[in-house]
């Protein structure tokens, strides 16, 4: 019976060896995964900033030679989809405002941040999104160190519940829902407008509805595009047969006439690896003079 039993020892003691060297085997092999996405994601992002900023170059056009052979002349070939660019640092909504004086001085804002929220992340919430914002807004009070911006990512929310969705809020997901790092910020200059040259399409159909957020967003983004202006709006609104709501408070949050800033020097670039499925995302700055 002492050498059965030793010997069941010996086979739980080898089981349990097995066991654990098996899962620091896959552990290891797991990080070993996540590294090498995280570092071929890394690389992609590098080469759209680079590309991004060679395209952005100036450059003198070369003098044709007289001598020079003619190209053959290729067939044109199908219009590539530009993709569309991601909602500009100057088009977020900012939310010191809110931070500093409450809802109740700024109601239009307060409403227009439930009605984000309500859009991208009404599935993730598990209450109102007005009461999501009302214990975030109290959050990112206790964060705030005036007269300094706080990075959106940099809010410690009270509650773990609160903590895991907006966790999810900042990840976002590719296809689903975006990362709301590219709708909200936290800057003390609150006196800024909101710019909708530079705001993307999903954006401009919160503020205006879809019709007439789509309209206005072809028409900011053609080549010689109109000045924006309210007697634009309403013009877009009137031919669509819309009545976009509370248009007026509406009106005192936007950047009307022609945008001064520019193109938006901070941009949002993202890549992912397919093996791994790791993404990675940053914020990239560019300077101003090439």
């Amino acid at each position: 019976m002492n050498i059965l039993g030793f010997v069941f020892s010996l086979l739980l003691l080898l089981t349990y060896s097995f066991a654990a060297s098996w899962d620091l085997q896959m552990g290891s092999s797991r990080v070993r995964s996540s590294y090498l996405g995280n570092q071929r994601a890394s690389r992609d992002l590098i080469n759209q900033q680079v590309s991004t900023l060679y395209k952005e170059l100036p450059y003198k056009p070369t003098e044709k030679d007289p001598n020079q052979p003619k190209k053959e002349i290729k067939p044109p070939s199908k219009p590539k989809v530009k993709p569309i660019p991601a909602n500009g640092a100057c088009a977020r909504i900012n939310l010191w405002p809110l931070i500093q004086e409450g809802r109740s001085e700024h109601p239009r804002l307060y409403q227009l941040v439930c009605q984000l929220l309500d859009t991208f992340y009404g599935d993730l919430l598990t209450g109102s999104s007005s009461q999501f914002l009302d214990r975030f807004l109290k959050s990112a009070k206790v964060c705030l160190k005036d007269p300094d911006p706080l990075e959106v990512e940099k809010v410690f929310l009270a509650q773990e519940a609160d903590r895991l969705i907006y966790y999810r809020m900042l990840k976002g997901v590719k296809g689903e829902y975006p990362s709301i790092v590219d709708y909200i910020k936290i800057d003390p200059n609150w006196a800024e407008k909101l710019c909708l040259s530079h705001a993307d399409p999903k954006l401009c159909e919160i503020l205006f509805g879809p019709q007439v957020g789509q309209r206005l967003y072809k028409l900011l983004h053609k080549p010689k595009p109109p000045v924006l202006s309210p007697a634009l709006i309403d013009q877009i609104c009137s031919e669509v047969h819309a009545i976009a709501p509370d248009l007026v408070s509406l009106y005192d949050l936007l950047l009307f006439g022609k945008p001064t800033h520019g193109k938006t020097i901070k941009m949002s670039l993202e890549a992912s690896d397919v093996a791994s499925q790791v993404s990675v995302k940053a914020q990239v700055c560019f300077p101003t003079n090439y």
